[in-house]
């Protein structure tokens, strides 16, 4: 979706001259796929080396989930509305997911570290 966005405004910069997607491409980047794909594989490998089933509970989907509404609302943040309400408000969404989704896989995964495997297994 990122590259997709670069491309789209790079053809509009092109064709029109103007600037019209701010830096939702690099949010749609860092915030949608950087943000997620580091949830996702550190869950998976912090489950693994934990020696639990490689199976995600539905928190940790709904945590996946919650960043992508974060993404979404930082790339609605982006768009300019005839309110600039909104767009502080979309953008405050944002942070709000982004920090409870974080903060609550961190204190559902980290303390995983610190125990022993549950499988007996070292490690």
């Amino acid at each position: 979706i990122g590259f997709g966005l670069y491309s789209a405004q790079s053809l509009v910069l092109l064709v029109s001259g103007e600037y019209i997607l701010n830096r939702a491409p690099l949010h749609a980047i860092t915030i949608g796929f950087i943000s997620s794909m580091l949830i996702a594989m550190a869950s998976r490998v912090t489950l693994g080396h934990s020696g639990r089933s490689l199976m995600l509970d539905r928190l940790s989907w709904l945590l996946f989930l919650g960043l992508q509404l974060a993404a979404l609302s930082r790339l609605l943040a982006d768009v300019q509305f005839q309110q600039a309400d909104l767009n502080g408000l979309f953008n405050l969404l944002a942070v709000g997911l982004w920090l409870v989704c974080v903060s609550t896989w961190l204190a559902r995964y980290a303390p995983m570290y610190l125990r022993k495997r549950v499988d007996g297994n070292p490690g």
